[in-house]
């Protein structure tokens, strides 16, 4: 990432004991406008206003003060309401700042009290009888939330279920017989880039804030940081609608007055929009509401693998229009359990060519527990079939997942072999052959890291140095250049092309 980009996902304001913001702090700054409209939008706007605006709600939460060593056995924390994407990226005393003003590590201190938190946020009502739609980190970890409408009405419920996995929670309120205005919920597929939208909201806790924009781009995906795994379902609407802290969970409307998006994060260098944010997509929502109210969960199927799309040049190699590779299969995971290896590219299942991954996480988790997918896969070559019986995905798989890290191994040098016209020196370990030294100028440099072993050459499996000189002898390095598999140290492989340059292949 870059060092100067970070993405704020949780943009509800702070308040109380873990850092409070006065309103004259909290103003935004200057952002960039949307170009005017005409009259004619302008009255449809007002239109959708009139229609959406108000089953737009406020939503106030409030963690009680409770033991640290009672928040780690129930498994809760008080909710980071303003969640910082990316910290590893901010300046060391940037962070710190953030950290100590919104209570980060503070469930690390033995023996303290959790210090009375209360957040805010945005929702939209979603049927007559008092469901609520919002995000899932607007209300995570509340022991309260407090709902308030456009009309001055509030109701306050602990009747929350959640789904950390999109994002998404669904919040009951006991109306009591009362009849509450609603949104009906749309179709985010049916949008296309340009397409005029409105966000709503409480930005800065100003309750009925409407702002409007484009849908910018479709099928957007933005960095995790150390919140990675738990936001596995990723398809982001991505739009110029100004979205500022307190906006999460608030709607993202279309032009026919219908519910299409979650607001949920924005990408800034302030903390305030800089004119891209992002929201959770309908085609995601309408999955997770029905499970939510008919189960309490969502209730989804997994393979158990680590996957990624294949580059276009190493389709090209191996002879596929495209595909996804297995770069990680799990122990005792269906992936497992049916014999779906490392390296094997998917190349369609049931019939059905797939080329994205999050097509097929999306086909996985859709089919009920107990199904049976067909794969079509090459494994070192040959066109496979395997049958992969799914089942019910565990609660916390995909944080598992997510908290596998490995340190960086270095080797030394001696003894090994250059390859001066990839700039890259390997030495031969008792796991394989690993890179013990890329050159900073080297064709490698932007593409491997020191540590990474190499197991397999032009699909051929490597162990030793010998192996590897003698089929690296034979390729074609600087013509079509050489199919690579490689395997970091945390165990995930992907394959890639490198062509060597035109210096002089000594070692070679």
């Amino acid at each position: 990432m870059n060092r100067n980009r970070w993405i704020v996902l949780g943009l509800c304001l702070a308040l109380g004991t873990a850092g409070a913001l006065s309103r004259s702090e909290a103003q935004p700054p200057r952002t960039p406008q949307p170009a005017p409209v005409s009259k004619e939008s302008s009255a449809e706007f007002r239109r959708v206003v009139k229609q959406t605006l108000p089953a737009v709600v406020s939503i106030r939460t409030d963690v009680k003060p409770k033991p640290v060593d009672q928040d780690k056995k129930n498994g809760r924390r008080a909710p980071r309401n303003f969640r910082f994407r990316g910290q590893g990226d901010l300046p060391d005393d940037l962070r710190k700042q953030l950290e100590d003003m919104f209570g980060e590590g503070m469930g690390d201190m033995e023996n303290m009290p959790t210090p009375r938190v209360q957040g805010f946020g945005s929702g939209v009502i979603i049927s007559a009888d008092g469901y609520v739609l919002t995000n899932n980190h607007v209300v995570e970890g509340a022991d309260t939330v407090m709902v308030q409408l456009q009309d001055g009405r509030t109701f306050k419920t602990s009747d929350v279920k959640r789904d950390p996995k999109t994002d998404v929670a669904v919040v009951k309120l006991d109306v009591k017989g009362q009849t509450l205005p609603y949104a009906q919920l749309g179709d985010s597929s049916k949008m296309e880039i340009g397409d005029w939208v409105l966000a709503m909201g409480a930005p800065y806790e100003l309750q009925g804030t409407v702002t409007h924009g484009i849908i910018s781009a479709k099928g957007r995906t933005i960095p995790l940081g150390r919140d990675e795994g738990r936001l596995m379902y990723q398809d982001f609407l991505q739009t110029d609608a100004a979205i500022n802290p307190g906006n999460s969970g608030g709607p993202l409307v279309d032009l026919d007055g219908k519910v299409i998006g979650l607001n949920t994060a924005i990408e800034t260098r302030t903390g305030s929009f800089a004119g891209i944010g992002y929201a959770v997509p309908t085609s995601i929502i309408n999955k997770v509401v029905d499970q939510l109210e008919k189960y309490g969960k969502v209730k989804r199927s997994y393979l158990g693998v680590q996957m990624g799309e294949i580059a276009p040049d190493v389709a090209d190699r191996l002879g596929v229009k495209g595909g996804l590779m297995i770069g990680n299969v799990f122990e005792k995971t269906p992936a497992a359990k049916a014999g779906l290896k490392e390296t094997d590219v998917i190349t369609a299942v049931n019939g059905k060519p797939v080329t994205e991954s999050k097509e097929l996480q999306s086909m996985v988790a859709d089919s009920p527990p107990g199904t049976t997918l067909h794969f079509a896969v090459l494994r070192n070559g040959k066109a496979q079939n395997v049958d992969v019986k799914v089942e019910e995905q565990p609660e916390e798989y995909g944080s598992a997942v997510a908290g596998r890290r490995a340190p960086r191994e270095r080797a030394k040098t001696q003894d090994g072999l250059e390859i001066p016209s990839l700039g890259l020196t390997v030495v031969e370990k008792p796991q394989g052959i690993q890179i013990a030294k890329i050159n900073a100028d080297g064709v490698a440099a932007d593409e491997l890291n020191e540590g990474v072993y190499i197991t397999h050459v032009e699909g051929k499996e490597v162990k030793t140095l010998k192996e590897f000189k003698s089929i690296m002898e034979k390729a074609d390095v600087k013509g079509k250049g050489v199919l690579l598999t490689v395997r970091s140290p945390d165990g995930t492989s992907r394959m890639l092309v490198l062509k060597a340059d035109n210096q002089p292949a000594k070692g070679q």
